[in-house]
């Protein structure tokens, strides 16, 4: 079984695994984020961005965290990364720039 798959038994004892998505890291990043829980936050946002990197949502986000940390450097990496390879009409990349 790889590192981030969790095996779970159901009723009748068959092991069901779990593979986890960019989706579902992401969905916790947002809601460590939302929870002031910044370090927690990137940690989640960094697996989601390793798994789906050319989801412009999953870097924004990440961004916002780096932000709250006082990375700027690396939010602004990931800001014009965004707009210069994923997604050049997300325009709220400018407002954070």
């Amino acid at each position: 079984m790889s590192r981030d798959s969790k095996a779970i038994r159901n009723k009748e004892g068959r092991l069901l695994s779990f593979l986890p998505s960019g989706e579902y890291y992401f969905s916790k990043g947002v809601k460590a984020y939302r929870k002031g829980e910044y370090l927690k936050a990137k940690k989640y946002l960094q697996r989601a961005h390793e798994l789906e990197p050319f989801e412009p949502i999953i870097a924004c986000q990440l961004a916002l965290v780096c932000t709250e940390l006082n990375e700027f450097k690396e939010s602004n990496r990931l800001l014009f990364l965004i707009l210069e390879e994923l997604d050049p009409y997300m325009i709220e990349c400018h407002y954070f720039l």
